[in-house]
């Protein structure tokens, strides 16, 4: 989410920023900073830097090693329905005015069922990103920016939660 004319007002939107402590993953124990060339290519953590997990095991990290992916911004990217369907949430500080919020998606198989993704932010805006659907334009391997134009009445700490829904598998 950021201001229409502005830089982002998100911490970590693009998951590059690591995790608090450089603890390793829960899986193979993996640190964040090899995954990309060296070790396993992916793991799950239950916080990430400016993220925190709010429903499932944790979040999984992966990077274009796991499934030949290219991010769509830097190293990383995220899986919410990994070990079960997941949710993830950051506090974030907004002023009056005009904000776009947009975030890219990719579904990981082709079974409409399995790979959506709900998302909100606090009541000014919510919905489920639907993958994959001719009518959303989502392509397995391919991402697809979704940006919402939100007009925010009062200032104030707003919740970003961001989570698997569908089949959990």
């Amino acid at each position: 989410a950021a201001p229409a004319s502005a830089k982002s007002v998100l911490f970590n939107g693009s998951f590059e920023d690591g995790v608090p402590g450089n603890v390793g993953g829960m899986y193979f124990g993996s640190t964040y900073a090899n995954m990309p060339v060296s070790g396993s290519s992916w793991d799950i953590w239950r916080s990430l830097s400016g993220w925190t997990t709010v429903s499932g095991t944790g979040v999984e990290v992966q990077t274009k090693r796991t499934l030949g992916l290219t991010p769509h911004s830097g190293n990383y990217y995220i899986e919410l329905d990994s070990a079960g369907n997941s949710a993830i949430r950051q506090m974030v500080d907004l002023t009056r005015g005009r904000y776009k919020f947009s975030f890219a998606y990719s579904p990981r198989s082709t079974n409409p069922g399995t790979n959506n993704i709900h998302f909100a932010l606090t009541d000014l805006v919510s919905g489920t990103a639907h993958g994959p659907n001719p009518g959303q334009g989502t392509r397995t391997g391919q991402w697809t920016l979704f940006s919402y134009d939100l007009k925010v009445e009062n200032a104030g700490s707003y919740a970003l939660t961001l989570g698997a829904s569908g089949r959990s598998d």
